[in-house]
């Protein structure tokens, strides 16, 4: 179900049924459908996503967030959290983990990088 099925469907009525969503385990690689079960009654659902603020490419989900928030942590220190992640949840090398992150991950984080000005909230990780 995309995302904004599942959004709309889990800001259902009370009584609405369970709704279900993907899980994602770094180890895994890939989203793992219907993991996460969303009861009726349920008053808050945290989202976390990297498209979720995006709005081109099929993703839209003004008026389905109530609140918006971006953790702004500059580029060089997510791409080298992003490559010592790759290596250790993809047992690849830093090369083969460095391939990734040039040829598919830039390009995505320069995505989010975009949809920034679209947050409520900029959340600055050490600031207090």
């Amino acid at each position: 179900m995309p995302a904004y099925r599942s959004l709309r469907a889990a800001r259902g009525t009370p009584d609405a049924p369970h709704v279900a969503w993907p899980g994602f385990e770094h180890g895994a690689g890939d989203p793992v459908a219907g993991a996460i079960r969303v009861g009726p009654g349920v008053r808050v659902v945290l989202v976390e996503g990297l498209y979720l603020l995006h709005a081109a490419h099929g993703w839209q989900l003004d008026g389905l967030l109530d609140e918006c928030w971006y953790l702004d942590v500059d580029m060089d220190t997510a791409m080298q959290r992003l490559l010592a992640r790759h290596q250790a949840s993809g047992s690849i090398s830093r090369e083969q983990a460095q391939v990734r992150l040039d040829s598919n991950d830039r390009e995505n984080a320069g995505f989010v990088l975009a949809s920034r000005a679209r947050a409520d909230w900029l959340v600055q990780p050490g600031a207090a």
